[in-house]
């Protein structure tokens, strides 16, 4: 390859040449800044997760533990009723007995 390519490819005058060098400055500030940023973090964070995982876990007992206390209640009740049920039964009501009548005729107009 000819000199005259790599210099048509990465030439540039005074000026652009310290506007590149300004703008990789700049880029290379922002990364850093950035990545700073994350690792000066306080390390409060990791304690501030465990407590919220303690809680989230305690919660979830709690939860667990209404849900299972609230079956165990209504399989009481159920059993109650159906023993209730079993003491008192409802007596058979008799069925009425028509007498036969006569029919009348209708009047037709």
């Amino acid at each position: 390859m000819n000199k005259s390519w790599w210099h048509g490819l990465f030439g540039m005058t005074r000026t652009e040449r310290i506007g590149a060098y300004a703008m990789l400055v700049i880029m290379a500030l922002a990364v850093t800044i950035a990545f700073t940023c994350r690792s000066c973090s306080p390390s409060d964070s990791d304690v501030g997760k465990a407590r919220e995982m303690l809680k989230r876990s305690e919660m979830a007992q709690q939860m667990q533990d209404s849900i299972y206390k609230a079956k165990v209640d209504s399989a009481n009740v159920e059993a109650s009723i159906k023993k209730n049920a079993k003491k008192y039964k409802k007596a058979k009501k008799q069925k009425r007995t028509y007498e036969d009548c006569d029919l009348q005729e209708v009047p037709q107009y």
